[in-house]
């Protein structure tokens, strides 16, 4: 791969950087600068490949190839056309631009992206008199500009498509939860690889998905069949299939069961092709059958992510259910802990256990916590 080190940006989710910033320090980036939906550093090609391969709360590792002081989009063009792109793209290949600028003199981030497309372009049939194809596609090289005031910088996505679409998930069955939201909740409840793990109203199974991932060591970037960086030139494909092949042998084995039920059907077999897509479901008991009937493993550790009744009058009829979990919780469970999502502080006082955390998530635009009960 190229030599040297690169500014990389690191974005993630909103509510998501501090468990961002604890994964990166255990992936060996202690410099860091955090900001709300990113953490920058330093770092080799290789080590932004290994975030692509490790991360299970990124949604793409950024690698800055050009920064320069910006005022217009005159001075836009011309910083973009001193980039070397020539030992970057392949001109016989496709690029997509995507950008996001706060700008008073662009009203619309489409004509910045098009001034960068029509800059690299230029550049790359001067040095080779051959032009890219481009498009909004991100399976080819993605160019990722950010505009702010009177700084431009431009990067080179290193994973094209999110880091959070695993490449599991066939099926949605309705409103599925994030990958990386589960896989933040899984980390914050400090799970083990030999706790079992029981999930209610499972829905398509994301929650179980990355606790069996996460509790066995498994690398979730290698489920995805290919990352945008694959296409730069000078990429090195024998340092990125050692670095696959050396990730693959980190993944532990673990037995420790993990119980999913739900009363959907649909759902069930979504959670179930999801789990075998991600090559967990030897892992995974799927049960249809109502949450309290749901047996709870010794020192089990449970997720529900139950509704929230967000729409006018609903809050109201998820009091009984709300009431239901925690007595299902306290009287079923012999040690562990419970987890339980909600964006309803009304709802939480419901459950009628006394949470020992109260850690903040968003989802969507909704503030939630992630309430923690001891279960004794």
């Amino acid at each position: 791969m190229i030599d040297g080190e690169f500014s990389l940006r690191v974005p993630c989710g909103r509510g998501l950087v501090d468990w961002l910033e604890v994964e990166l320090d255990e992936l060996g980036f202690t410099e860091r600068l955090p900001a709300r939906t990113w953490v920058d550093l330093n770092g080799t090609l290789p080590e932004a490949a290994s975030i692509v391969i490790w991360s299970r709360l990124a949604t793409t590792v950024l690698v800055e190839i050009g920064r320069f002081p910006c005022t217009g989009p005159h001075e836009l063009y011309e910083g973009v056309s001193r980039i070397p792109w020539e030992q970057w793209l392949d001109p016989d290949g496709y690029v997509s631009v995507h950008g996001h600028v706060k700008h008073p003199m662009i009203r619309n981030s489409m004509y910045a992206n098009q001034l960068v497309k029509d800059a690299l372009c230029d550049r790359l049939v001067n040095r080779t008199g051959r032009r890219p194809d481009s498009g909004p596609d991100r399976s080819g090289v993605v160019v990722d500009l950010y505009w702010a005031g009177d700084e431009a910088r431009v990067y080179l996505d290193a994973a094209g498509r999110k880091l959070t679409d695993r490449g599991y998930r066939r099926d949605g069955a309705y409103a599925p939860l994030r990958e990386s939201l589960a896989a933040a909740m899984v980390r914050a409840s400090g799970l083990q690889a030999g706790e079992p793990v029981v999930a209610p109203m499972c829905g398509s199974g994301t929650l179980g998905i990355e606790a069996a991932l996460a509790s066995s060591g498994r690398p979730p970037g290698l489920l995805r069949p290919g990352h945008a960086m694959e296409q730069w030139l000078g990429f090195d494909h024998d340092v990125w299939k050692r670095m696959r092949a050396a990730a693959r042998k980190q993944g532990g084995q673990t037995t420790a069961p993990i119980i999913l039920s739900d009363t959907d059907a649909y759902a069930l077999e979504s959670a179930r092709a999801n789990a075998q897509t991600a090559g967990v479901l030897e892992r995974i008991d799927l049960r249809l059958e109502e949450f309290d009937a749901t047996p709870l493993c010794k020192d089990a550790v449970i997720f529900v992510n139950p509704p929230w009744g967000l729409r006018l009058g609903e809050e109201e009829a998820l009091v009984p259910l709300y009431r239901a979990l925690g007595d299902w919780m306290k009287q079923g469970a012999t040690g562990g802990r419970g987890y339980v999502l909600t964006g309803s502080p009304r709802l939480a006082k419901e459950v009628g256990l006394r949470p020992s955390r109260r850690i903040p998530f968003v989802v969507g635009d909704i503030e939630c916590r992630l309430l923690e009960f001891p279960l004794h």
